[in-house]
C-alpha cells in the first residue's frame, strides 16, 4: 500500500498512471482474484437477497383466492399426488403464469387474474398438479442450494449449464410424474404448457415458471413419455465430469435426476402375485373388425402364446369415438408387448402406460382394497377384516332373512366398492332377525347402513378367528406351513452349477396328487423335468440355474392352489426368491 501511494500522490507533480502490470506488481495475480471473488460474491448475494425481497413483496400484493370450485381442485390434487401439504391459493396481476411459493408458513399457489376467470377446469387441473408436484418434491429446496451454491461457483461457466439444467429437469419431472398419474394426457397437458407459455411478467427467486426456451424440450419429453412411459431423463449424466470444485452443485443437479428416476422406478403394481405395472392399448387394423372382445383377444394370443416371457392379465374392452372395439390388457413386461402387437398386421398399438392405482380401478371396475397385514382376516382372496351387526328399524318387519339381505343390497350395490360377503341371521332377545355380515370396508358398510331408514347398525368390529368361526359356524383349517426350501429363500450365494432341484418340505403330510410352483419370465428357472413328490411332504422341482442371475417364483399363487394338504387345505402364497453366484 506505501508504494501505491507514493505513486498516486508525488510531491514532484502529477501522479503517475498505472499500467494494468504495475496493479499486478503491487497487489499480485492472486490478490486481484481475491478482490474481484470476494466483489462477485457480494454482488451475486445481493441479487439473491434483492430476489427475494421482490418475492416478498409480490406475495404481499397478492390476494387471496377463496374460489370453491378451484379449491377442491387443488385439493383434489393433493389427494392424487400423495403425502403433499395442501397450498393456499392467491391471485395477482403481476404475474402472467402459475407459480408455486414455498418460503411462509404454509405453501401458496400464485395465479394470474387475467386466467383465473377463463382457465378452463382441465387446464386449471394440469397447473395445480405441476404446482403441487414442485411441493411434493421440495424442489424449492433443491432450488435455494442451487443459488446458494453460486454464491461461491458464479465465476465458473458450468455452474451456470448446471443451474439451467437444474430447473428443466425439475420441471421435466414434474410433468413425469402428473402423467404418470394417469388423471391428465400428454395431449392437453402440451398445449396447457403452450398456452402458458405466452409470456410472463416477473419471475420470482426460487420459483418454477416455464421459460419459453425450455417448452420445447420439455414437451418433447412429454410426447417421449407417451411413447415409452419408462422414460429416464439422461440429460445430467455429463455434468459429473466437471471439475472437484464443482461437485457439491453437481450433487444439487443429479438430485433432480435422481428424483425423477425414482418416481419412474417406484411404479405402482397391482394387487396379486403378478405385480402388472402396466397398461397396453391396442385396437384393429385393416380390415380386421372384431364382432366380439374373444376376437380381439384371439387375435392377439395367436402370436402372445409363443412368448413365455410376457406375463398378461386382466384383459378388458371398450369402444373408441367411432364405437370401434378396443382393447386393454395389463403386463409387467411393456418392451416384449409392444414386440408383440407392432408387428401384428390386424392390431394397432395405441399406448402402453405406467399403471397407477386410479387407472387400474377405472380399468377394471373394481375397487383396490387397503389392508391392514396385522389385522386378522378371513383366509380367501378376500379378506374381510370386521364384522356388522344390524337389525330392522321401527316399521320394518322382514320375515325372511332374504327380505332383510335385499334391503341392504338396494343401496349397498351401488356402491361399487364395499365388498361383503358371509352373510348370515339370528334372532335377537325378542326373537326379532338380526343381520350379520363381513367386510374389508367397514367405514363404507357403516355410510351404507345409517343411510337406510328401514335399517339399524347395532355395531361393527374387527373380526377375529374365534368371532368368524361363531359367526359362520364352521372351523377354520390351518394351512400347512413351509418348513424348509432348498435353496433357503432370498439365499444370495448359491451354487449354480452343483444346485439341479428346487425342494419344499411342509409341516404335514400333503396331497401328492398336483403342485403350483407359479410365475414364469426370465426371472423363473429353466425346468427340464416335471416336479415330482419324494415323500408325502416333500416336492422337487429339476432347474437348471445359471451363474450371476436372481430368481423368483411361487409356491401356490391367487389362481394357482395345488399344494394342498390331503384335507384340501392350501398353503398360503409364498414368493421364493434366491440368486446364484
Amino acid at each position: 500500500m506505501i508504494a501505491f501511494r507514493d505513486a498516486m500522490i508525488s510531491p514532484d507533480g502529477p501522479a503517475d498512471v498505472l499500467s494494468v502490470w504495475d496493479v499486478l506488481d503491487i497487489f499480485g495475480v492472486f490478490g486481484i482474484l481475491g478482490v474481484l471473488f470476494v466483489s462477485g460474491m457480494l454482488l451475486f448475494s445481493l441479487l439473491l437477497f434483492y430476489g427475494v425481497m421482490m418475492s416478498r413483496r409480490l406475495m404481499f400484493h397478492a390476494r387471496p383466492f377463496p374460489d370453491r370450485e378451484s379449491q377442491e381442485a387443488l385439493l383434489a390434487g393433493a389427494k392424487v399426488l400423495q403425502n403433499v401439504s395442501l397450498p393456499i391459493l392467491f391471485t395477482s396481476d403481476r404475474v402472467k403464469s402459475p407459480t408455486v411459493w414455498c418460503w411462509g408458513l404454509h405453501p401458496a399457489v400464485l395465479l394470474p387474474e387475467e386466467l383465473t376467470a377463463q382457465m378452463p377446469a382441465e387446464e386449471r387441473d394440469a397447473v395445480f398438479l405441476h404446482e403441487l408436484a414442485h411441493i411434493t418434491r421440495r424442489d424449492h429446496l433443491t432450488a435455494l442450494f442451487c443459488r446458494l451454491s453460486g454464491v461461491l461457483l458464479f465465476w465458473h461457466p458450468l455452474y451456470w449449464l448446471a443451474l439451467w439444467l437444474s430447473d428443466l429437469l425439475a420441471d421435466e419431472a414434474c410433468d413425469l410424474l402428473v402423467l404418470s398419474r394417469g388423471t391428465v394426457s400428454p395431449g392437453n397437458y402440451s398445449e396447457t404448457l403452450l398456452k402458458l407459455a405466452a409470456g410472463e411478467k416477473y419471475k420470482p427467486a426460487f420459483q418454477f415458471l416455464s421459460r419459453k426456451e425450455k417448452i420445447m424440450r420439455r414437451i418433447n419429453t412429454i410426447f417421449d413419455f407417451a411413447d415409452r412411459p419408462n422414460l429416464a431423463t439422461s440429460g445430467s449424466s455429463r455434468l459429473w465430469t466437471g471439475t472437484v470444485v464443482l461437485l457439491a452443485l453437481l450433487f444439487c443437479v443429479g438430485l433432480a435426476f435422481c428424483q425423477e428416476v425414482k418416481q419412474e422406478q417406484e411404479l405402482w403394481k397391482t394387487p396379486d402375485e403378478m405385480g402388472y405395472t402396466h397398461l397396453a392399448l391396442f385396437e384393429p387394423a385393416g380390415d380386421f373388425d372384431p364382432k366380439a372382445p374373444q376376437e380381439l383377444l384371439d387375435k392377439l394370443n395367436e402370436t402372445l402364446s409363443k412368448r413365455k416371457d410376457i406375463p398378461t392379465g386382466y384383459f378388458r374392452t371398450g369402444q373408441d369415438k367411432e364405437l370401434k372395439l378396443v382393447g386393454r390388457i395389463c403386463t409387467n413386461n411393456p418392451e416384449g408387448l409392444k414386440e408383440v402387437i407392432e408387428p401384428i398386421p390386424d392390431l394397432k398399438l395405441v399406448r402402453i402406460g405406467a399403471l397407477t392405482e386410479a387407472i387400474f380401478e377405472r380399468h377394471t371396475g373394481q375397487k383396490v382394497i387397503k389392508r391392514d397385514p396385522s389385522a386378522w382376516h378371513t383366509p380367501d382372496e378376500v379378506g374381510h377384516t370386521h364384522l356388522a351387526i344390524f337389525k330392522p328399524a321401527e316399521g320394518f318387519g322382514p320375515k325372511t332373512p332374504q327380505e332383510l339381505l335385499n334391503k341392504l343390497n338396494e343401496t349397498l350395490l351401488k356402491r361399487g366398492n364395499i365388498v361383503t360377503g358371509y352373510f348370515r341371521t339370528g334372532q335377537d332377545g325378542e326373537k326379532k332377525l338380526v343381520g350379520r355380515i363381513c367386510t374389508n370396508g367397514p367405514e363404507g358398510l357403516k355410510e351404507v347402513i345409517e343411510s337406510i331408514p328401514e335399517l339399524k347398525l347395532v355395531e361393527i368390529g374387527a373380526l377375529t378367528e374365534a368371532i368368524f368361526e361363531k359367526h359362520t359356524g364352521q372351523k377354520l383349517a390351518k394351512a400347512p406351513v413351509i418348513v424348509k426350501l432348498e435353496p433357503a429363500n432370498d439365499a444370495t450365494d448359491v451354487d449354480a452349477a452343483a444346485v439341479k432341484e428346487l425342494r419344499v418340505t411342509f409341516d404335514r403330510d400333503m396331497n401328492t396328487g398336483g403342485s403350483s410352483w407359479t410365475g414364469g419370465g426370465e426371472s423363473f428357472p429353466e425346468t427340464p423335468g416335471k416336479p415330482k413328490w419324494i415323500d408325502k411332504r416333500t416336492c422337487v422341482l429339476p432347474v437348471k440355474l445359471q451363474p450371476g442371475k436372481s430368481y423368483t417364483l411361487g409356491i401356490n399363487s391367487k389362481n394357482f392352489k395345488n399344494f394342498k394338504s390331503k384335507d384340501s387345505t392350501p398353503v398360503e402364497p409364498v414368493v421364493y426368491t434366491f440368486s446364484t453366484k
